[in-house]
């Protein structure tokens, strides 16, 4: 007989009614196909069934051929012909994790079970496995290693050759005044997002966060000594109180520094969010799009912006050409507004590099050419940015659980894609723009233990 669900036959004594039933029985072959009932108060029991496989109720759907059922029923509970064929496995495998106890063992299970699991035989078989695993995944992974440097394998023969270690070059020296001015907008932005939290509030904090961290940061390799003791308080204050007009001196900022004092700002805003029970996801997008602003207003001169005229126009009531127009041209001014802030943070030393995004013309057209047809789908493209001289500040705040951290890239490319797009669709088109970030490690490495995020890679999509 071949094992499966089949029908069985069975008679329930206290009604000679005959019950027919898909069951599991049969994967016992030597089981006949008529066997009688056992009557209890809450369920069937079928003789000699083993408990697992017991069936708890009276009645059952009827059902004349296994092919055609989809659903099987019992007292209302519907199961899958899926569900009903995983039942033989859930229970083969309950069979082989099942952990024996005194109750169905006796005293001759229990004390297997206390020499296996207590005894100093027992914990030193099991450790000695345990590490035995260990010893044999490590090798396996150098293993693996080394056939992955010298493209051993015939699948990796196939492959292309390995690509070449990315060298990301040092970024330009750092603008101290630029540096400076955006702790002051980040500081400014989030009183004026957050107006029940006071400057000396703020700064209270993040002076706390320096004490707590700051000795860490040392034993790390960070020199403050390049920080005059007035330039050091400056920059643990309320950053709005320097007067850039007299060209104070704060020239000694260079990027580790920066990266810290962004760290403890941005682990200070984080704490008062969190003591005050702001709610985030609002927060968050209030302060990252201000943010964004007062970021691309720093990095590009009011001269320099070009003018989006069309920002102001809805697409809502155009015709469909001109409306394809209006969105390309949108498409465009966007990607001027992309190279210039990213030639500003690199001429700035905020970033060592960054590719302008490349969609491929035939995509694009097609894009622009469905919008507003039932065959619209969303663009897709990324943007690479090496050397971020606050990546270990991003990394080790979302480290720690939080959500906030100083992506100033993401913040400027942010607002000025939803500048042209968000603004130009008041008339509820509907084109969304979303930019999230990646973290990458731009050398191919087999061993994800030496992983080491260098570049942050934004992803566009624009929802149509």
């Amino acid at each position: 007989m071949t094992p499966g669900p089949r029908m069985i036959h069975f008679y329930d004594r206290s009604s000679s009614q005959k019950i027919v039933c898909t069951t599991l029985l049969s994967t016992h072959p030597n089981r006949g196909d008529d066997d009688q009932l056992s009557k209890s108060d809450d369920m069937i029991l079928f003789k000699n069934t083993p408990p697992h496989l017991r069936i708890r109720s009276k009645t059952c759907s009827v059902h004349n051929n296994l092919n055609n059922v989809n659903n099987i029923t019992f007292k209302g509970r519907k199961f899958t012909r899926r569900k009903v064929f995983s039942i033989p496995v859930v229970a083969f495998l309950s069979v082989l994790t099942y952990k024996p106890s005194a109750s169905y063992a006796g005293e001759v299970g229990r004390k297997i079970t206390q020499a296996v699991t207590q005894s100093d035989l027992g914990l030193s078989v099991r450790t000695s496995v345990v590490r035995g695993a260990q010893t044999i995944d490590a090798l396996d992974g150098k293993w693996e290693r080394f056939s992955d440097t010298f493209g051993l394998g015939q699948e990796r023969s196939k492959r292309e050759k390995r690509p070449l270690p990315y060298d990301i070059p040092d970024p330009l020296p750092l603008n101290s005044l630029i540096a400076a001015k955006i702790l002051t907008a980040c500081d400014e932005t989030f009183i004026t997002t957050l107006p029940e939290v006071s400057s000396d509030e703020l700064t209270s904090e993040i002076k706390k966060i320096d004490d707590l961290v700051r000795k860490s940061f040392e034993r790390g390799g960070l020199n403050f000594s390049s920080l005059s003791d007035g330039e050091n308080s400056l920059l643990l204050s309320d950053t709005s109180a320097i007067n850039y007009s007299k060209n104070e001196n704060i020239g000694n900022l260079n990027p580790p520094l920066f990266n810290y004092f962004c760290y403890i700002r941005f682990k200070a805003y984080c704490n008062i969010i969190i003591f005050r029970k702001i709610p985030f996801n609002s927060f968050r997008n209030t302060f990252e799009s201000m943010l964004g602003k007062r970021i691309v207003a720093l990095l590009l001169e009011p001269d320099s912006i070009p003018k989006i005229e069309l920002r102001q126009t809805s697409l809502e009531h155009i015709s469909s050409t001109r409306k394809n127009s209006k969105v390309f041209e949108i498409y465009k001014k966007s990607m001027q507004l992309t190279d210039c802030v990213l030639a500003a943070m690199k001429s700035y030393g905020l970033i060592s590099l960054a590719q302008s995004p490349q969609v491929d013309p035939e995509i694009l057209e097609d894009w622009i050419s469905d919008i507003g047809t039932p065959n619209a789908s969303d663009l897709e493209f990324s943007l690479p940015i090496d050397g971020d001289i606050t990546l270990k500040s991003q990394l080790l705040l979302q480290e720690q659980g939080f959500r906030l951290y100083p992506n100033f890239g993401r913040f400027a490319l942010d607002y000025v894609w939803k500048l042209c797009f968000d603004a130009s669709e008041s008339g509820g088109s509907g084109l969304i723009v979303i930019v999230e970030e990646y973290y990458m490690d731009t050398n191919y490495n087999s061993d994800p233990n030496l992983f080491e995020a260098k570049q942050v890679l934004l992803n566009f999509v624009i929802e149509s």
